[in-house]
Formats: C-alpha cells, structure tokens, sequence
C-alpha cells in the first residue's frame, strides 16, 4: 500500500511502515490496562464475584482483641494476580452472569496437618517422658506437616453440603460466654472456643461448661500479649504450657487443637513462627486459622454491623471457619440471628479429623 502525501501542487508517494513488534506491544498493553481497569471496577463495585478469592483466598481479617493492631494485623493480603487468574476471574464472571443460578466453587488454602493419636508433652528439649505434663513448648504459617495423619481428614469435595465452623476467641467470660453458650444450647449446636489461660481460671464454670455441652475446647494462649508472646519460640512454648495445663486441670480435656493470637501470620512472629509451628507439629498439636470474620474485635460495632461482616468475608464458600469472639457483646446478641441468616450450612465444631483453613505464608 502507498498514502498520498498532502503537500498541494505536488504528488508525493511513500510506502506505508509496517508495523514493529514495539508497536504490537504497545497496543498489547494497553488492551491489558484497560481490562485490569475494568476488573478494579468489578473489584469496587461488586466483590462477592466469581474467582475474587483466589485474589483474597489468604486474606487475614484482623482477630487479636487486646486492641494490639499493627503491620498485617486487622489488614487484607491481596497477591498480586498473575494474567491467568485475570482471565479465570473474567471468564467466571462471565460464566455467573449467563447463570445467575449458579455458584463456582472458592478457592481456600487449607493443608493436611499430621494427627498422631495422642500428642506428645510439649518441650522445648523435646523431652514426652509425661504425657499430661507441658514443660515449655496472631504468625505466618507453613502448609505442610511432617507427621503422618493416624485418622483420615475430611475432604471438601466429599461433604454433602455447605458447613460452617463457628469458632470463638479469647473467652471465656461469665457474662457474655455464657450467653453465646444459651443460644448454642437452644439451637442444638455446637462450636468451638480457643481459650485464654488466665479467663479459664477465673471462670472455671463457664470453662466446664463449654466441655460439658458438647464443645470443642482449644487453645488461644494463656495471656494475651503479643510481645512477650512471640519474643521467642520458648517464649511461645512456655506460654502454651500454662494455658494448657490451665485447660486441662479446670475442665480435664486435653485440648488438641489451638489457634495463633493474631493468627498464624501476623506482624509480631515473622522470625520466629516456623520454628513454633514445626514444634508444636512434632508434639501433635493442630492449629486452624479462619477464611471469615465477624470482625468484632475491631471496633465496637452493632450486630447488624456484625452480620454483614459475616456475610460479606464469607464469600459464599461452601467450608467456613468464621472468627469471632465470645467476650464481645454484641457477638452474643447476633448470634440467634447469624445461625438463621444462613440456613444453608450445617454448623459444626472443628475437631481433629476436620481439614484445616490455614493462612499463607
């Protein structure tokens, strides 16, 4: 082809220039600009859509009540989406919006942690010569386990319908645990509460209580304090001891299962959480972080304000393990209303066999 100068009076002839791979990528990207700007709108607009959690499947809704808040506690992580997870949430979106009746499966980290049949004491010399005696020994977090599950877990793929994992943090208190346990108690369900030390002795009837009704008991920490908590694995060791044996002497469970203050990646445990993490796997202890949040150790907040947190950190998942915290108030006054704003989970307490939600590193 030729163009056609357009100097007057005279007739000049020139070959069209073939277009460079420069400018193949130019247009190339600006083509790709222009729909990850189309997705922020989506993201803005409506995130609930089909594929969001593959951007936010690791997010860490803030959990530590002491109002210690810092780095990556009370924040989202958002991984920077690589071309085809554009394209695999563009495409999903699509795919809803042609059926409205239809719902694409999350996509959750969890992990397979090993469960050996009885944990060992924990030690920081590795010493089990006592098995109900703890001698010493929210984090970022590993997502394998060296040890060798005794008792299969449960696969998602095989559960037979939606479920969500109620699970309560930093109790028990004697007023407003005991509720959020009336409420359990009238809708014959049961949950799971990891437990702070020093609350456990000093409402030992509501500890016994939480046992006795059926509930999962776990372990939060014996006091809750970030600092002191993380300054070290044997800082972390010693302080689960106490929070242990605390445990064990009031209500005589030999709890299995606990949670990281401030789950298991936050800003305060960076240098130190892998090693912790690699101990307590090595004496059969199993820790569980959350992919929804009531997000009611924030702020104060009413319980409407608390059920939309539910349903918008939920995301639709068809495995959930909510946090929230049974020293709140208004959690106890929101509770009867969360249960029935979703009908379609079946609520049950995690145990051992249950598939961990795990954060990633």
């Amino acid at each position: 082809m030729y163009r056609r100068y357009p100097y007057p009076g005279k007739r000049r002839w020139k070959r069209r220039r073939r277009k460079s791979l420069m400018d193949i990528l130019f247009t190339v990207s600006t083509a790709a600009a222009g729909i990850l700007s189309v997705l922020a709108v989506l993201l803005a607009v409506r995130p609930e859509f089909p594929g969001i959690d593959r951007l936010i499947g690791n997010s860490m809704v803030s959990e530590g009540a002491t109002g210690e808040k810092g780095g990556n506690d009370g924040s989202m992580v958002y991984p920077v989406p690589l071309a085809g997870d554009v394209l695999q949430i563009v495409t999903g979106y699509l795919y809803q919006a042609g059926n409205p009746g239809s719902v694409l499966k999350p996509d959750i980290t969890q992990a397979v942690p090993g469960v050996p049949s009885v944990p060992a004491p924990l030690s920081a010399s590795g010493n089990t010569d006592t098995p109900d005696t703890l001698s010493t020994p929210d984090g970022s977090a590993t997502l394998d386990s060296s040890i060798t599950p005794d008792t299969p877990s449960v696969p998602d793929d095989v559960l037979p319908q939606k479920v969500m994992y109620l699970t309560f943090d930093d109790g028990p208190s004697e007023e407003n645990t005991n509720a959020v346990l009336d409420v359990l108690k009238n809708r014959n369900i049961k949950a799971t509460f990891f437990v702070v030390g020093e609350n456990v002795l000093k409402h030992p009837e509501t500890a016994q209580r939480i046992v006795a009704e059926g509930h999962t008991i776990g372990i939060h920490c014996y006091r809750h304090d970030y600092e002191a908590l993380y300054e070290s694995v044997d800082s972390y060791l010693e302080d689960f001891d106490k929070a242990y044996r605390a445990v064990l002497e009031v209500t005589g469970e030999k709890a299995r299962l606990y949670r990281f203050p401030g789950g298991s990646i936050n800003s305060h445990n960076r240098e130190v959480y892998s090693d912790i993490i690699a101990a307590m796997d090595a004496r059969g202890f199993i820790y569980f972080d959350w992919n929804a949040s009531l997000d009611d150790a924030l702020r104060k907040s009413s319980p409407e304000e608390l059920l939309d947190n539910a349903k918008k950190t939920m995301m639709g998942r068809r495995k959930v393990v909510l946090l929230g915290h049974d020293i709140v108030h208004s959690t106890s006054l929101c509770l009867d209303q969360l249960i029935s704003q979703f009908p379609e989970y079946r609520m049950e307490p995690l145990t051992p066999e249950v598939e961990p939600v795990r954060f990633r590193p």
